[in-house]
């Protein structure tokens, strides 16, 4: 019972720091997204995602938002990232999966998205959510632009709007 919700609440605090910081183990990030929060403040922590599925690519992205929010939905920093995982059928008829062992941001440059001209998706979900910052959950929209972002945003917004509902009390 209480190694239960203590280990909760550990977990709780663990991914707080990790989006107050925002910036994974591996180095990768390319944009500091971390947030000034004082001391003994009260903010809200949500964990939230969007699942979407294409037909045509046989291919199914769940991506997830946890993010710190003022009471009114304003959004303190956040973090985002997709898992992919793609479908097949053999000669048999038997349905395969791949993918969805490593996230986009933890493929960095391996996703190869990027191009001269466009970052790599990594880096556009962190510039994304650094634009976020400041901005009310109930505004966005999946026409929200952010500079920098060329990527479809419309599933990372509603993983936002689903973390804001599911959010909790937390103490900075």
């Amino acid at each position: 019972g209480n190694d239960l919700i203590a280990s909760g609440k550990e977990a709780i605090a663990y991914s707080v720091k990790d989006v107050i910081t925002s910036k994974p183990q591996d180095g990768k990030a390319a944009v500091d997204n971390s947030a000034q929060v004082d001391k003994g403040s009260t903010l809200y922590f949500g964990l939230g995602y969007s699942t979407s599925f294409s037909a045509k690519k046989a291919q199914m992205d769940i991506t997830i938002f946890s993010g710190l929010f003022k009471e009114d939905g304003t959004i303190v920093s956040g973090r985002l990232d997709v898992s992919q995982y793609k479908f097949a059928q053999d000669d048999k008829k038997v349905l395969t999966t791949s993918g969805g062992d490593l996230s986009k941001q933890e493929l960095g440059t391996d996703y190869h998205m990027g191009t001269e001209t466009i970052d790599e998706v990594y880096v556009q979900m962190d510039v994304y959510t650094k634009g976020l910052q400041g901005m009310k959950v109930t505004d966005l929209t999946a026409d929200t632009e952010i500079s920098g972002c060329t990527v479809s945003t419309g599933a990372y917004v509603a993983a936002a709007k689903d973390a804001f509902a599911k959010k909790v009390q937390v103490t900075a």
